[in-house]
């Protein structure tokens, strides 16, 4: 994972912005990003060689195996874990980050894997997202839209509740990207 929670929140939404960007421009954000962010990976955070590597035939092999998952690839590019490739859905692309990241292998993981999001209007995504949060009893989260990038807002008590949330959210096709603005234990 990035260094911090505000690093890892850059390097997300700048993932996300990915679909709506040409690559130019996707290219030149991401120099100036990398230039004002801090190093990431210092000697003691690289990834550790030999159980590394082993660990990421591993996961090649098992994203291989997984038919939401078998265009993703993992790879070591200076010091760092690239995760890229696509896949239908955001929560798909969560997923292969959650495991990549439960392996410990680098405190730096970059993802760069594209959603292959299915076209759905603005309005028909938010409305199809209500839907579905509505019966859960998520009264206090609000949904905005815009491009496939879906603002979710508010509070819950639980963490579960919040990870629930996202989870439904980035399973929803035609979604782009989550910036999530969820408070949890707030009010």
């Amino acid at each position: 994972m990035v260094g911090s929670d505000g690093d890892q929140r850059e390097l997300w939404l700048l993932e996300q912005a990915q679909p709506m960007m040409s690559r130019k421009s996707m290219v030149m954000l991401f120099a100036i990003v990398s230039i004002t962010m801090p190093v990431w990976a210092q000697t003691s955070d690289s990834v550790r060689r030999g159980e590394g590597d082993i660990e990421l035939s591993k996961l090649n092999e098992d994203f291989a195996k997984d038919s939401k998952l078998h265009d993703v690839r993992v790879e070591i590019v200076d010091g760092f874990i690239h995760i890229r490739g696509s896949v239908d859905v955001l929560e798909d692309a969560r997923e292969a980050f959650r495991r990549v990241d439960q392996k410990h292998l680098s405190s730096s993981v970059i993802s760069h894997i594209v959603v292959r999001a299915t076209k759905v209007s603005d309005s028909s995504l938010r409305l199809q997202l209500t839907e579905k949060l509505s019966p859960l009893y998520f009264d206090s989260i609000q949904v905005r839209v815009r491009h496939g990038v879906v603002r979710v807002s508010g509070n819950v008590p639980e963490r579960d509740q919040h990870d629930r949330i996202l989870s439904i959210v980035g399973s929803t096709p035609g979604v782009r990207g989550i910036d999530d603005l969820i408070e949890v234990g707030g009010k």
